[in-house]
């Protein structure tokens, strides 16, 4: 037998600082905290035909699995003040005048848009599946809301063919963001963490990720510029393999036409080991001018 997996339908704001305008529009994690992600998919998971959501606080945090922890209860209360105060939910009552944990509230998330045809656009579906593998199973060194939101922010990004695609037809479903996009869409602090992050999501058959490594552009007259390329991501499916293979072939000609040279593994390494020679030297140059000051403050 079949099961078939539901899913919910999520806006890509949710995990990603959009350009709106001409300004930035901050993601919702930004704005109402890591837990979002969560929050809204267990509050829709609630709505009924009419979209109406029947629910209190201590229901989202039993759903949540974070029943009886007192400080919870101010988190998902200022993330209900927050939504409803920037008008993404509407509320049967007024929560200004206290809201009780066992209160049953009714409401209505607007925080879909819309084509002209009245369909979603700019979203994502997201599994309950997908959902529970990442909450179960995160291991106690890693925060499970920034593995959750992590996970959106990278399927946000991938384009999905539809079933009824031939495969000659058919895009690569892939990703490219930077560290550096992905750690200000999801406020993850570091380079370091984020790739725990990342790996945590591998061992799980979530995504798979290549690089095509580091690259040299030479400019006459002036210091080569050197960079390493982004991750590539795609989510673990029977074609992610073959999608990351020809991504990259595609990334490495597009490059060397612009007139980047990709380095050899043993060039690589070879700058590597220099890397390290040179942060070791740092490390060692910064522990002596600290150990002489505290010498010289002594004295």
């Amino acid at each position: 037998m079949i099961i078939k997996d539901e899913f919910i339908i999520l806006p890509n704001n949710i995990v990603q600082n959009i350009k709106f305008e001409g300004k930035d529009k901050l993601s919702y994690i930004q704005l109402y905290g890591k837990r979002t992600v969560s929050y809204i998919m267990n509050l829709i998971k609630l709505q009924n035909i009419n979209n109406d959501i029947n629910f209190s606080v201590d229901m989202i945090l039993w759903m949540n699995r974070l029943e009886g922890v007192k400080r919870e209860k101010k988190y998902f209360k200022d993330f209900l003040f927050a939504m409803h105060k920037d008008n993404l939910i509407e509320l049967n009552s007024n929560i200004d005048s206290g809201l009780g944990s066992g209160d049953f509230m009714i409401g209505k998330l607007g925080i879909y848009e819309y084509n002209t045809n009245g369909e979603f656009i700019n979203c994502f579906k997201f599994t309950y599946s997908e959902y529970n593998t990442i909450m179960d199973n995160c291991n106690g060194k890693l925060d499970k809301y920034n593995l959750l939101n992590l996970y959106c922010n990278i399927k946000s990004r991938i384009r999905r063919n539809s079933k009824a695609t031939s495969f000659s037809e058919r895009e690569l479903e892939i990703c490219y963001p930077s560290y550096e996009t992905i750690k200000s869409d999801i406020s993850i602090e570091s380079d370091k963490t984020l790739k725990q992050y990342i790996d945590a999501l591998v061992e799980m058959n979530l995504i798979r990720f290549r690089c095509a490594g580091d690259m040299i552009l030479s400019i006459e007259g002036s210091q080569p510029i050197r960079k390493k390329a982004n991750f590539i991501y795609a989510l673990y499916s029977s074609l992610w393999e073959e999608d990351l293979k020809e991504s990259i072939s595609l990334f490495k000609n597009r490059k060397i036409t612009l007139g980047w040279r990709f380095l050899t593994k043993d060039e690589e390494e070879s700058a590597n080991n220099k890397r390290s020679v040179t942060q070791k030297t740092n490390m060692l140059e910064k522990w002596n001018t600290t150990k002489n000051k505290r010498e010289e403050d002594e004295e």
